[in-house]
C-alpha cells in the first residue's frame, strides 16, 4: 500500500500514543487495560501496519516483544515478517539492553566447594552486564579465572 508522507506522519503519531499507553500500563501493572484497548483496535492496528510496515519495528515493537502471548492476536503479523528484519530488530534490542548495563560490572566471589550454586545465585540479577570472577580466599582474577 502506497501512503503519502502526511498519512505516514499521522500513523507514526498514533503509533507513538499506542506505545506510550503500552509503556504506562505495563509499568503500572495495568496490562489488562492495554490488552482491552489492543483488542478493540485490532483491525485499525492491522491496517496501520499494512500501510506502513516499518511501524512494527519502531512504535509497535511491543507487538514483537509480546508476540508469544496468544491473547494479543498478532502472531500471524509477526510470522509474516522477513527473518532478516526480525534478526536486525532482535540484535538492535540486545545492543540497546547491553548499553543500559555497560557501566555495571558484577564481581563474583565464590568458593570452589560451592561453585555452581554461588555463581548462579550471584549472577541471577546481573546477566546483562560484564562480570569477573574471584575465588574466595585466593589471589588472582580476570579472564583465566573466569574461564576456569
Amino acid at each position: 500500500v502506497c501512503v503519502g508522507e502526511d498519512v505516514k506522519e499521522m500513523l507514526m503519531d498514533v503509533a507513538a500514543v499506542m506505545q506510550s499507553y503500552y509503556l504506562i500500563s505495563h509499568t503500572l501493572l495495568l496490562d489488562h487495560l492495554f490488552l482491552s484497548c489492543l483488542k478493540r483496535n485490532k483491525n485499525t492496528i492491522r491496517k496501520m501496519l499494512n500501510a506502513s510496515g516499518s511501524l512494527i519495528f519502531s512504535s509497535f515493537d511491543f507487538l514483537l516483544e509480546n508476540f508469544a502471548k496468544p491473547n494479543w492476536g498478532f502472531q500471524d503479523v509477526v510470522a509474516s515478517l522477513d527473518f532478516e528484519q526480525k534478526r536486525r530488530w532482535f540484535r538492535a534490542k540486545v545492543k540497546e539492553m547491553r548499553s543500559l548495563h555497560d557501566e555495571s560490572r558484577c564481581v563474583l566471589t565464590v568458593s570452589r566447594s560451592d561453585l555452581m550454586h554461588a555463581s548462579c545465585t550471584q549472577l541471577a540479577g546481573n546477566l546483562l552486564g560484564t562480570f569477573s570472577v574471584e575465588f574466595a580466599m585466593e589471589p588472582g582474577s580476570g579472564a583465566g579465572v573466569r574461564r576456569e
